[in-house]
């Protein structure tokens, strides 16, 4: 079933031109990511001694194995994939550790530790699996909100031309007009309009700033001089080498991108499913496969560390098409211009302040789809300590960098970048807090005035220490109450009321037990008269509307007590 605010679903097949356009404004968005691996290069060579054969071919490497990640991802292949519009970019949880990697052995050490890492990757895809109870979905729901944040601290940076320590850069050619032309056209496109208008407003943005920028003489002079337009295609750059020093840096970049990718394709989950209640275990496994595939590609081919897209999933929820179609033609898309001469480079020439009026602009929707699958659970102290703190402890990093600057090297990898920090305090405080959390729980309570309000609050609060979604501890706490209601009727004089609640990722259950009459199992259909009659006939009311508020209910006799089992699916 299609969400009603998509245009194109997951399994739509939209026209080749939609297909087509929507294609070429995923890659756009890309573009800017391609810095990444020329960054690390430009780290090994001066500026002026950039070997142009080597640029080139790098840039060319990298459109193909972002093609080939991407077509992984969207399930080309059976049984690897998430099957979702999710494409590959390059991300900077792996900048800092290519970076030490490059300055310590060159570009064969950047590809050997990127396929180590895509190992590890596609280990960790197990990992998650089997243990889901230490990747809890507000986990996935707080790297998707983070990654967003990232992401919009970034298109800052590119709109006003800042350093990575926020701090204006003199050399830099940014244009915040032209910026601020792509994100209000963007806007405009994405709330006033619908149809193809809607679905290409990124692409309508970028035309309308150039064209802008173009003629009124303002727009930033493309790099002319760059090496990779004098160069030629000489595959393979260098041979892929491993050493055991870089063993850490990239085993946490291989976390942070499984846990983005276990987090993004939570995100496409929810944008296609009207009826989502839990992340689809086989999609997300199947997901990060293709992820850890994507990375020992990319070393392969020689390029540097990919992931999932956030933004160009957040590019889709704006535009309302999610084919995987446009999946397709995005990975054949980044391959084809990929062999045609000049192609990668100038489309890399396109000015970065543009680019980053578009991120900012999809930054929106991650963050909030983020917050929205965190706030979809219900959470006890633990878990918002643990969330707070990691928000707190990655947005430090944010703002104070320095004062991470003296931890032990050992450790080093583990906090050079916000989001792999943040996700990782937010991991080990839910592992440690796990400690004396239970998933079973039961109270005794006298039927008297006070049962209703005993009662709720009993499930409330178990289920938020258990993280259980809202909506099925709300039809729990109706369920009860409806038994509540005929407790004097049912119940022995002066004996209790047993009530126990059992918990896992697809069930909650509640079990009430009581020495008294039993409930008369045959529910039928809801009569109102027997509301009002009382006696048995109201009994028979209440049996009946329990299997509407419960998606099951069971009623028997254990020793010499009434028992009724209420069911809920997660």
């Amino acid at each position: 079933m299609k969400a009603p605010e998509l245009q194109f679903g997951l399994n739509d097949r939209p026209k080749i031109w939609v297909t087509l356009g929507s294609a070429i404004q995923h890659v756009m968005l890309g573009l800017v990511t391609l810095t990444f691996p020329l960054t690390i290069i430009n780290e090994i060579y001066p500026a002026s001694l950039l070997p142009p054969d080597q640029v080139y071919t790098l840039m060319v490497a990298s459109f193909i194995a972002l093609g080939i990640a991407t077509l992984l991802q969207a399930g080309l292949v059976r049984g690897i994939g998430s099957g979702f519009l999710a494409p590959a970019v390059f991300t900077a949880a792996y900048l800092p550790a290519c970076i030490e990697a490059a300055q310590a052995g060159g570009l064969g050490l950047v590809f050997g530790m990127t396929m180590f890492a895509g190992c590890l990757e596609i280990a960790l895809a197990f990992v998650i699996r089997r243990f889901p109870q230490l990747f809890p979905p507000e986990v996935a729901g707080f790297v998707v909100m983070f990654v967003g944040l990232v992401l919009a601290t970034v298109s800052i940076r590119m709109i006003f031309g800042l350093s990575s320590s926020g701090k204006l850069n003199p050399s830099s050619e940014s244009s915040v007009p032209l910026a601020a032309i792509v994100c209000l056209v963007t806007i405009v496109t994405s709330i006033w309009f619908s149809g193809s208008i809607r679905a290409f407003g990124v692409i309508i943005s970028l035309v309308i700033a150039m064209l802008v920028g173009y003629l009124g003489d303002f727009l930033p002079p493309a790099t002319l001089h760059n090496p990779a337009l004098q160069g030629s295609l000489n595959w393979p750059i260098a041979v892929p080498r491993f050493d055991v020093e870089f063993i850490p840096s990239f085993a946490a970049c291989a976390l942070a991108s499984a846990l983005r990718s276990m987090a993004d394709i939570t995100t496409c989950q929810r944008i296609n499913d009207p009826q989502w209640k839990r992340p689809e275990r086989v999609s997300i496994h199947q997901g990060v496969i293709a992820g850890g595939l994507g990375n020992l590609i990319a070393g392969i081919v020689g390029t540097a560390g990919l992931n999932t897209y956030s933004g160009s999933i957040g590019l889709s929820a704006a535009t309302g098409i999610t084919s995987r179609w446009v999946a397709y033609a995005v990975g054949i898309l980044w391959i084809v211009l990929a062999l045609i001469p000049g192609v990668p480079q100038a489309i890399a020439l396109i000015p970065r302040s543009i680019l980053g009026g578009a991120l900012l602009f999809t930054s929106c929707f991650i963050v909030f789809n983020g917050i929205q699958i965190i706030a979809d659970r219900m959470l006890d102290n633990r878990k918002v300590i643990a969330l707070g703190m990691g928000l707190f402890v990655g947005m430090s990093h944010m703002v104070y960098p320095d004062i991470f600057s003296s931890v032990p090297d050992a450790l080093s990898s583990l906090v050079r970048s916000d989001l792999t920090l943040a996700t990782l305090v937010v991991l080990l405080l839910n592992g440690i807090f796990r400690f004396g959390a239970t998933r079973n729980a039961t109270i005794s309570i006298p039927v008297d005035a006070d049962r209703y309000q005993a009662v709720a609050r009993f499930l409330q609060i178990t289920g938020a220490s258990w993280g259980a979604r809202q909506e099925p501890i709300w039809r729990s706490v109706s369920a009860a109450t409806e038994f509540l209601e005929l407790a004097p009727q049912l119940v022995s004089p002066g004996t209790p009321i047993g009530l126990s609640m059992a918990c896992d990722d697809q069930l909650l259950r509640v079990k009430i037990s009581y020495s008294g009459l039993p409930m008369d199992p045959i529910g039928g259909d809801l009569d109102p008269n027997d509301l009002e009659a009382g006696g048995v006939r109201q009994r028979r009311f209440a049996a009946a509307l329990m299997p509407r508020l419960c998606d099951e209910v069971k009623f028997s006799r254990h020793h010499d007590d009434c028992v009724c089992v209420l069911t809920f699916r997660q």
